[in-house]
């Protein structure tokens, strides 16, 4: 039979019990605090991963230069598709810029001697020099020389020369036309643009009447003549009228 004082013995036993199988309040302050550091230190090295990833990363800078070549693409009615590359510069090729004597149609009287002087521009890639030559190509000659050195010096690409020979009225009356080209040291003979027309002299000698005399400053487009532009460079050669070979156009 239970009395009150082992009643109470007990119960003491029983809290004693309790107590001793949970942790204390400073065990469960200790292990949150733990915790909490844990978790800090997780986090603090995550970041310090990231910012050096972030730091460490090279940074690659690549150039590319492209070089685009224009084409001209053409489809025709039949379906059929031309594609057309751009041209190149060719070594020689004249520009025609102007008749500085003896515009076409210039009145001479027969036997009049008269000296024909046109401006070429050098639109090509080559320079020319004592090599090159001006020849008579077809047409009247007009009692010219069949071809003449072209300049004593040089012409660079993109500048300009004047050009003369000595000529003669015929002694019959009637339009003339005498047609030149210019011959480079290689033998081969070029003319004005692309299409390698002939410079010219055009002249009349009249049946009767008085004569005009020549102005020495017109000028003509010439056919196939270079657009008109500022040339870059002049360069202005005299001839030697004296020198005469046995070349022809």
């Amino acid at each position: 039979m239970f009395t009150k004082k082992n009643t109470l013995i007990i119960v003491l036993a029983l809290v004693f019990l309790l107590s001793g199988c949970g942790p204390s309040d400073e065990e469960i302050r200790a292990t949150e605090e733990a915790d909490a550091t844990r978790v800090y230190s997780t986090a603090a090295a995550i970041m310090t991963e990231a910012a050096e990833a972030f730091t460490d990363t090279p940074t690659v800078t690549s150039t590319v230069t492209a070089t685009i070549t224009p084409t001209v693409t053409f489809t025709s009615g039949a379906g059929v598709t031309i594609t057309s590359q751009p041209l190149t510069t060719p070594c020689n090729l004249i520009g025609f810029v102007s008749d500085v004597t003896i515009p076409d149609g210039t009145e001479f009287s027969a036997g009049e001697s008269f000296t024909k002087t046109w401006r070429l521009r050098n639109d090509g890639t080559c320079t020319w020099d004592s090599t090159y030559t001006i020849i008579f190509t077809s047409g009247d000659q007009l009692s010219g020389v069949a071809s003449k050195k072209l300049t004593t010096g040089t012409v660079a690409p993109g500048a300009t020369i004047d050009v003369s020979v000595d000529l003669k009225a015929p002694g019959t009356a009637g339009t003339y036309t005498g047609y030149w080209l210019l011959k480079a040291g290689d033998g081969s003979n070029f003319g004005v643009d692309r299409a390698g027309s002939a410079f010219y002299v055009q002249i009349v000698v009249p049946g009767d009447g008085p004569t005009a005399t020549a102005g020495p400053t017109a000028t003509r487009t010439a056919t196939g003549s270079s657009p008109s532009s500022t040339p870059t460079a002049t360069a202005t050669t005299e001839v030697e009228p004296t020198e005469e070979t046995s070349e022809g156009g």
